[in-house]
């Protein structure tokens, strides 16, 4: 999964991680 790879080359990555799997889980849970 790439979001991992994010997290660790960008310094403040756990944020824009945390951003895009709040928006990935909850775009998942629109589509079901």
């Amino acid at each position: 999964m790439n979001l991992i790879v994010l997290n660790q080359t960008l310094p403040n990555g756990s944020h824009i991680t945390r951003v895009a799997l709040e928006g990935y889980v909850s775009t998942r849970d629109t589509q079901r």
